[in-house]
Formats: structure tokens, sequence, C-alpha cells
């Protein structure tokens, strides 16, 4: 009798699933960049508070090293920040997924309701407004996941903004 497989359509507590990954993902990644732009900023003080007043060679050989350190740390930061930005964009693909399928239930919503005002008998029109009341739970319970998608990975895109302004900050 139906006329389509659910295969595809996740389990809601896939959907849970995925999104608390992808949470998780972005936080390890920003709890990583912003250590990465602590170590910047270390570096770059380090090198302002040196007197280097010893010799000329030890001078140039430890500014070279300290450069270097910085140059690396720039490196790890943006290697940091192009994984994250992966993560940010794939979040933002299963919003829309999610997105779309509130869409499809929305559209699925009004058919069946179109549908139980063309019944007559009582006995089926209350099983077809069962029907709109699942998948008005459903709508809701996708339409808060995509909610609790957005605001994460908007936190996470701040907290990446900022910790670039912090490495940048210590670029000379």
């Amino acid at each position: 009798m139906r006329k389509h497989s659910r295969t595809d359509a996740p389990r809601r507590g896939e959907i849970t699933e995925k999104i608390d990954q992808d949470q998780d993902q972005m936080s390890e990644k920003t709890d990583r960049l912003d250590t990465v732009a602590s170590d910047s900023e270390t570096v770059a003080e380090t090198l302002d508070g040196l007197d280097l007043d010893g010799t000329a060679e030890a001078a140039d050989q430890v500014e070279a090293a300290i450069e270097r350190a910085q140059d690396v740390t720039g490196e790890v930061f943006e290697q940091e920040d192009d994984d994250l930005v992966e993560i940010l964009t794939e979040a933002q693909e299963y919003e829309d997924e999610l997105q779309d399928r509130s869409d499809a239930s929305e559209a699925d919503r009004d058919k069946v309701r179109d549908a139980t005002d063309q019944i007559a008998t009582e006995e089926t029109k209350r099983e077809l407004e069962q029907a709109q009341a699942e998948i008005d739970d459903d709508l809701e319970f996708l339409q808060e996941q995509r909610e609790t998608a957005r605001q994460g990975r908007e936190e996470n895109e701040r907290l990446r903004q900022e910790s670039q302004g912090r490495v940048q900050g210590t670029r000379r």
C-alpha cells in the first residue's frame, strides 16, 4: 500500500545524533583554534619582549627561530581553520537538508488536510486528523533541530572569527 520507501528518511535519533556530532566536532576545532591563537600571541609577545642585547649572531638566530615558530603556528592555525570551515559547511548543508525535509512535511500536511476536507466519514476524518497531528509533531521536531544546528554553527563561526582576529593581530 505504501507509495514510497522510507529508507532515505532518517530517524529522529539519527538527526539528533548527527547534530550532536557536528556540535562536538565544531567545539573541538574552535577549542583547538583558541589554543593555537594563544600560542601565536605568546610567541609574538615573547619576540616583542626580548632585548636581544647579546651578540649580533645570537640575536639574529633567536629572532629567526622565533619567527619560524610564528610561521609554524600560523600554518597550524590555517590547517585547523580549514578543517573547521569544512565542518561548518557540512553543518550548513545538513541544516538545508532539514529545511528541505520540513518543506516536504508541510506539503504532506497540506495534502492530508485537503483530503480530510473532502472526507465525509467521521471515523476516517479522525484518522486523517491524527496523521496531520503526527506531521505537525515531526515539523516541530525538524524545526527545533534545525534551529539547534544553526545556533551551534553560528556560535562556532563567531569563535572562529574571533580566533582569526587574534592570530592576525600577532602577524608582522
